[in-house]
């Protein structure tokens, strides 16, 4: 699997081999969609646009879970998104819901910890296990739900501006050029998207269709993918709608 993912990306000169070495390419000067995408923003782009192989647990062709976010805010790197999950998933595991890989200038996210329970929460439908609620879910099942998911972003560049918030071409390129393409390597069960903004970059480029709603969150599908949308992790922390619309949402969807 990660052979055909490396064997995407060198196809669309995101990935280059030089005497055996294989190297990112700089996706915001490379790309096949960088003119078109960093149009108007040309003094926003950064060493660290390089295209991040998706965290791939060892137990994810089990379920088949895949997470995304929207994008990697200001990182790249072709290994770095993999070491950077799986830390946070044995940091969680260890019972942290912020994590800050130890960045005393970072105030840190909750992001993997949410993702964590969604994953969590879809695996136990998976398995026909019962739950009252996310309270069930321990810190050690959270981290060790990772092994069982794929974890990628639905736009692969970070502009240096704005806190990293793509622009419009980048919405509206980036997921139909590659994370479909990523997609038909991964071949997810469902799809767990983070946010709204993700979600609707998700939605255009992997040719979704709207389903249903359940409260906060909403099921989309086209063919074999299918795909929910949840709320930010950093929204309605106290709000336990986004869990129940989640849960019905699950006990629609073909798992």
């Amino acid at each position: 699997m990660i052979t055909d993912l490396l064997r995407l990306y060198r196809d669309k000169d995101l990935i280059a081999i030089d005497n055996q070495s294989i190297y990112a390419t700089r996706m915001d000067q490379l790309c096949a969609k960088c003119n078109e995408c960093w149009e108007g923003i040309e003094s926003s782009k950064a060493d660290w646009n390089e295209i991040f192989l998706p965290h791939i647990g060892s137990c994810y062709q089990q379920d088949r879970i895949a997470i995304i976010g929207l994008n990697p805010h200001q990182y790249g790197g072709l290994y770095e998104f993999q070491k950077l999950v799986s830390e946070a998933a044995l940091l969680i595991a260890e019972g942290n819901k912020k994590i800050n890989w130890g960045a005393s200038e970072y105030k840190g996210t909750m992001v993997f910890y949410y993702a964590a329970i969604y994953a969590s929460l879809t695996h136990r439908a998976i398995h026909g296990r019962a739950f009252s609620g996310i309270e069930d879910i321990t810190f050690e099942e959270a981290g060790r739900i990772f092994d069982y998911v794929a974890y990628t972003n639905t736009i692969k560049c970070s502009p240096n501006h704005d806190r990293s918030c793509p622009s419009g071409n980048m919405v509206a390129n980036c997921a139909n050029h590659v994370l479909l393409d990523e997609f038909k390597i991964l071949a997810p069960k469902v799809i767990i998207s983070l946010g709204s903004e993700a979600t609707s970059a998700a939605v255009k480029g992997l040719g979704l269709e709207h389903m249903a709603t359940e409260d906060v969150c909403s099921y989309y599908r086209n063919g074999e993918l299918q795909l929910i949308g949840v709320p930010h992790p950093t929204r309605f922390l106290t709000d336990q709608r986004r869990f129940e619309g989640f849960i019905k949402l699950l006990q629609a969807v073909a798992l």
